[in-house]
C-alpha cells in the first residue's frame, strides 16, 4: 500500500536553500513548490528552474504545480514538467472539478499526482478515488475561512486507512502546535518551510538546556574543551 511509509518534504523553491537543508536533513524525502513560490524567484526560465531543483535533490521527489484550468491543458503541462524534471516528479493539480479528470487520466498512464488546495473532505476523497497519490488539506487556508482543518484531515486520513488509496500530506501550518495537531490525526506526509524546520529544531527550550549541559561540562574540563580535545 502507498501509505505505509511516512515522508517529510520541504516546501522551498530556492536552489541554494534546498541544497543547504538537504545536506542538514538527509531524511527529507524531497521538496514541494507551487506557482506563487516559483514567481518569487523573479525568473521566467521555468523549466531551467525545475532542472536546477532536480539536480539539487537528486532522485528524491519533486512536487510542482500546473497552471492551467482545464484537463487537457493540465495533462500537457504534466508531460512537459516531467520531461524537464524527471520521472520522480509529482504533478500538483488543484482538487477542483477541472482537475479530477486530469488526475484520473494521468493515473491511467502511471503518472503520479498530488491533489492540492483541498479545503473539504469531498475534494480529497474524489481526488484520491481518481488516483491521486497525495491529497493536501491546507490548514491555515481552511482555518482562515472558518472551516475545521483538523476534522477534515482526520476524515481524509480515515478514508486512506479504509480504502488503502493515497496519502494525506499536511501543509500550510503556521505554528508547531498546528503541525502537532495534524500529526496526531495520523497524516502520512508533511511539507514544511525551511524556517519552520529550523525554528522547531533550534527552539529556546533546547538551546537553553544545551548551554546548561555544556556549562556543567566546561566547569570541570575547561571553557571550550570538547571530547575531541581530550587525550586517549
Amino acid at each position: 500500500m502507498l501509505n505505509e511509509k511516512f515522508e517529510i518534504f520541504m516546501n522551498c523553491e530556492n536552489v541554494e536553500t534546498v541544497k543547504k537543508y538537504m545536506d542538514l536533513y538527509p531524511v527529507l524525502a524531497g521538496i514541494t513548490t507551487n506557482p506563487i513560490m516559483i514567481s518569487r524567484l523573479k525568473r521566467t526560465d521555468y523549466f531551467t528552474i525545475l532542472k536546477e531543483l532536480r539536480a539539487a535533490i537528486g532522485n528524491k521527489k519533486l512536487f510542482t504545480q500546473v497552471t492551467s484550468k482545464n484537463s487537457a491543458d493540465i495533462m500537457e503541462e504534466a508531460y512537459r514538467i516531467r520531461d524537464a524534471a524527471g520521472e520522480n516528479t509529482i504533478v500538483k493539480i488543484p482538487a477542483m472539478e477541472f482537475g479530477i479528470k486530469a488526475i484520473y487520466e494521468l493515473h491511467q498512464q502511471n503518472i503520479p499526482t498530488c491533489a492540492t488546495l483541498c479545503c473539504s473532505t469531498i475534494q480529497g476523497v474524489m481526488a484520491l478515488e481518481a488516483g491521486a497519490s497525495y491529497a493536501v488539506p491546507f490548514h491555515f487556508h481552511m482555518k482562515d475561512a472558518g472551516l475545521d482543518p483538523v476534522s477534515t484531515t482526520r476524515e481524509l486520513v480515515e478514508y486512506t486507512r479504509v480504502s488503502g488509496k493515497g496519502k494525506i500530506m499536511g501543509a500550510a501550518h503556521r505554528t508547531l502546535e498546528e503541525f502537532g495537531y495534524c500529526m496526531g490525526q495520523g497524516v502520512q506526509a508533511f511539507t514544511i518551510d525551511p524556517n519552520f524546520i529550523t525554528n522547531g529544531m533550534m527552539n529556546d527550550c533546547v538551546t537553553k538546556n544545551l548551554d546548561i549541559f555544556l556549562g556543567g561540562w566546561e566547569s570541570v574540563f575547561g571553557e571550550g574543551v570538547r571530547i575531541l580535545d581530550l587525550p586517549r
